[in-house]
Protein backbone atom coordinates (compact mmCIF):
# COMPACT_ATOMS: atom_id res chain seq x y z
CA UNK A 1 0.00 0.00 0.00
CA UNK A 2 1.42 3.34 -1.04
CA UNK A 3 1.81 6.31 1.29
CA UNK A 4 -0.82 8.13 -0.73
CA UNK A 5 -3.37 5.32 -0.22
CA UNK A 6 -2.50 5.10 3.48
CA UNK A 7 -3.03 8.85 4.00
CA UNK A 8 -6.31 8.70 2.06
CA UNK A 9 -7.54 5.88 4.34
CA UNK A 10 -6.57 7.86 7.46
CA UNK A 11 -8.43 10.93 6.16
CA UNK A 12 -11.48 8.78 5.38
CA UNK A 13 -11.44 7.16 8.86
CA UNK A 14 -11.05 10.57 10.52
CA UNK A 15 -13.99 11.94 8.52
CA UNK A 16 -16.18 8.96 9.50
CA UNK A 17 -15.17 9.32 13.17
CA UNK A 18 -16.02 13.05 13.05
CA UNK A 19 -19.45 12.32 11.62
CA UNK A 20 -20.11 9.66 14.29
CA UNK A 21 -19.02 12.04 17.08
CA UNK A 22 -21.25 14.83 15.77
CA UNK A 23 -24.24 12.46 15.49
CA UNK A 24 -23.74 11.15 19.02
CA UNK A 25 -23.05 14.56 20.61
CA UNK A 26 -25.60 16.72 22.43
CA UNK A 27 -28.32 18.07 20.20
CA UNK A 28 -29.90 21.50 20.45
CA UNK A 29 -33.63 20.88 20.73
CA UNK A 30 -35.90 22.46 18.18
CA UNK A 31 -38.45 24.66 19.94
CA UNK A 32 -41.91 23.06 19.97
CA UNK A 33 -45.19 24.86 20.37
CA UNK A 34 -48.22 23.35 22.05
CA UNK A 35 -51.80 24.34 21.37
CA UNK A 36 -53.30 26.57 24.06
CA UNK A 37 -55.17 24.64 26.73
CA UNK A 38 -57.09 27.55 28.26
CA UNK A 39 -59.76 29.65 26.63
CA UNK A 40 -59.02 33.30 25.88
CA UNK A 41 -60.82 35.73 28.16
CA UNK A 42 -63.59 36.51 25.68
CA UNK A 43 -64.17 32.94 24.50
CA UNK A 44 -67.60 31.59 25.48
CA UNK A 45 -67.24 28.90 28.12
CA UNK A 46 -69.76 26.08 28.07
CA UNK A 47 -70.58 23.75 30.96
CA UNK A 48 -69.37 26.34 33.43
CA UNK A 49 -70.66 27.23 36.84
CA UNK A 50 -72.68 24.78 38.90
CA UNK A 51 -71.01 21.76 37.31
CA UNK A 52 -67.90 20.43 38.98
CA UNK A 53 -67.59 16.86 37.74
CA UNK A 54 -65.42 15.96 34.74
CA UNK A 55 -65.11 19.53 33.50
CA UNK A 56 -62.42 22.21 33.72
CA UNK A 57 -65.17 24.83 34.10
CA UNK A 58 -64.27 26.35 37.47
CA UNK A 59 -60.67 26.94 36.35
CA UNK A 60 -61.68 28.30 32.97
CA UNK A 61 -64.34 30.60 34.28
CA UNK A 62 -62.21 31.93 37.12
CA UNK A 63 -60.56 34.26 34.59
CA UNK A 64 -63.83 35.55 33.16
CA UNK A 65 -66.08 35.86 36.20
CA UNK A 66 -66.33 36.03 39.97
CA UNK A 67 -68.57 34.91 42.81
CA UNK A 68 -71.17 36.93 44.68
CA UNK A 69 -69.43 36.16 47.95
CA UNK A 70 -65.83 35.20 48.74
CA UNK A 71 -64.38 33.12 51.54
CA UNK A 72 -61.99 34.89 53.90
CA UNK A 73 -60.53 32.55 56.52
CA UNK A 74 -63.70 30.46 56.51
CA UNK A 75 -65.98 33.49 56.80
CA UNK A 76 -68.13 34.84 53.94
CA UNK A 77 -66.79 38.18 52.68
CA UNK A 78 -67.80 40.59 49.90
CA UNK A 79 -67.19 39.57 46.30
CA UNK A 80 -69.39 40.91 43.52
CA UNK A 81 -71.84 41.63 46.33
CA UNK A 82 -70.71 44.42 48.65
CA UNK A 83 -73.21 43.45 51.34
CA UNK A 84 -76.27 41.34 52.00
CA UNK A 85 -79.19 41.14 54.40
CA UNK A 86 -80.94 37.98 55.51
CA UNK A 87 -84.59 37.93 56.47
CA UNK A 88 -85.61 36.80 59.95
CA UNK A 89 -87.00 33.52 58.59
CA UNK A 90 -83.72 33.01 56.65
CA UNK A 91 -85.56 32.52 53.37
CA UNK A 92 -84.70 35.80 51.66
CA UNK A 93 -81.15 37.02 50.94
CA UNK A 94 -80.90 40.50 49.44
CA UNK A 95 -77.52 41.21 47.85
CA UNK A 96 -76.30 44.73 47.12
CA UNK A 97 -73.92 44.45 44.15
CA UNK A 98 -70.86 46.51 43.33
CA UNK A 99 -71.60 49.03 40.59
CA UNK A 100 -68.06 49.06 39.19
CA UNK A 101 -67.60 45.38 38.24
CA UNK A 102 -67.35 44.56 34.54
CA UNK A 103 -66.53 41.54 32.41
CA UNK A 104 -63.52 41.55 30.09
CA UNK A 105 -65.68 42.88 27.25
CA UNK A 106 -66.73 45.88 29.36
CA UNK A 107 -70.26 44.63 30.13
CA UNK A 108 -71.37 45.65 33.63
CA UNK A 109 -72.14 42.96 36.18
CA UNK A 110 -75.61 43.72 37.54
CA UNK A 111 -78.75 42.09 38.91
CA UNK A 112 -79.71 40.79 35.45
CA UNK A 113 -76.37 38.97 35.33
CA UNK A 114 -77.01 37.27 38.67
CA UNK A 115 -80.58 36.28 37.78
CA UNK A 116 -79.49 34.91 34.37
CA UNK A 117 -76.75 32.75 35.92
CA UNK A 118 -79.01 31.34 38.64
CA UNK A 119 -81.80 30.64 36.15
CA UNK A 120 -79.49 28.67 33.88
CA UNK A 121 -78.27 26.54 36.79
CA UNK A 122 -81.72 26.06 38.35
CA UNK A 123 -84.03 25.61 35.38
CA UNK A 124 -83.54 22.55 33.13
CA UNK A 125 -85.82 24.21 30.53
CA UNK A 126 -83.49 27.22 30.26
CA UNK A 127 -81.71 27.19 26.86
CA UNK A 128 -78.37 27.87 28.60
CA UNK A 129 -78.80 24.99 31.09
CA UNK A 130 -76.03 22.51 30.34
CA UNK A 131 -76.89 18.94 29.46
CA UNK A 132 -76.37 16.20 32.01
CA UNK A 133 -76.41 16.49 35.78
CA UNK A 134 -75.12 19.67 37.37
CA UNK A 135 -73.48 18.03 40.35
CA UNK A 136 -72.47 21.12 42.32
CA UNK A 137 -75.98 22.59 42.13
CA UNK A 138 -77.55 19.26 43.06
CA UNK A 139 -75.19 18.85 46.03
CA UNK A 140 -75.76 22.40 47.25
CA UNK A 141 -79.49 22.85 46.73
CA UNK A 142 -80.89 19.32 46.40
CA UNK A 143 -82.90 19.76 43.22
CA UNK A 144 -83.92 21.76 40.20
CA UNK A 145 -86.92 23.81 39.16
CA UNK A 146 -90.08 21.73 38.98
CA UNK A 147 -88.71 18.71 40.87
CA UNK A 148 -90.94 17.55 43.74
CA UNK A 149 -90.43 15.06 46.55
CA UNK A 150 -92.91 12.31 47.47
CA UNK A 151 -95.03 14.80 49.46
CA UNK A 152 -95.29 17.23 46.54
CA UNK A 153 -92.91 19.79 48.04
CA UNK A 154 -89.97 21.18 46.02
CA UNK A 155 -86.91 18.94 46.23
CA UNK A 156 -84.47 21.82 46.25
CA UNK A 157 -84.03 24.59 48.77
CA UNK A 158 -83.55 27.28 46.07
CA UNK A 159 -86.79 28.96 44.97
CA UNK A 160 -85.59 31.69 42.63
CA UNK A 161 -83.56 34.84 42.00
CA UNK A 162 -85.24 38.18 41.39
CA UNK A 163 -84.00 41.58 40.27
CA UNK A 164 -84.92 44.27 42.82
CA UNK A 165 -83.13 47.07 40.97
CA UNK A 166 -80.05 47.41 38.75
CA UNK A 167 -77.59 46.49 41.51
CA UNK A 168 -79.81 44.65 43.99
CA UNK A 169 -80.89 41.03 43.72
CA UNK A 170 -83.06 38.80 45.92
CA UNK A 171 -82.41 35.10 46.32
CA UNK A 172 -85.37 33.24 47.79
CA UNK A 173 -85.24 29.82 49.45
CA UNK A 174 -87.95 27.23 50.18
CA UNK A 175 -86.32 26.41 53.50
CA UNK A 176 -83.41 27.81 55.51
CA UNK A 177 -79.97 26.89 54.22
CA UNK A 178 -77.35 27.93 56.77
CA UNK A 179 -74.40 27.40 54.40
CA UNK A 180 -75.79 29.42 51.49
CA UNK A 181 -73.13 32.14 51.68
CA UNK A 182 -70.27 29.63 51.96
CA UNK A 183 -71.75 27.73 49.02
CA UNK A 184 -71.98 30.84 46.85
CA UNK A 185 -68.29 31.51 47.50
CA UNK A 186 -67.33 28.26 45.75
CA UNK A 187 -65.85 28.47 42.25
CA UNK A 188 -68.73 26.30 41.02
CA UNK A 189 -70.91 29.39 41.34
CA UNK A 190 -68.80 31.90 39.44
CA UNK A 191 -71.02 34.31 37.52
CA UNK A 192 -70.15 34.70 33.86
CA UNK A 193 -71.38 37.09 31.18
CA UNK A 194 -74.75 35.82 29.89
CA UNK A 195 -73.54 36.68 26.37
CA UNK A 196 -71.11 33.76 26.68
CA UNK A 197 -73.76 31.18 27.69
CA UNK A 198 -73.95 28.14 25.43
CA UNK A 199 -76.77 28.52 22.92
Amino acid sequence: MSNKQFILKLVLIAAICSLVLVACGPQTPTPQTSPATTAPLDTPVSNSGGQATNTPAPTATAVVGDTLVTNKNGTPAPGLALSWTISEDQLDYVFQLRNDATFSDGVTVNADTVVANFNRWFDPANPAHVSGPIDAWQAAFGGFKGEKDSTGKPKGSFDGAEKVDTFTVLIHLNRPYADLLKTLAQTDFILIDPASFPK
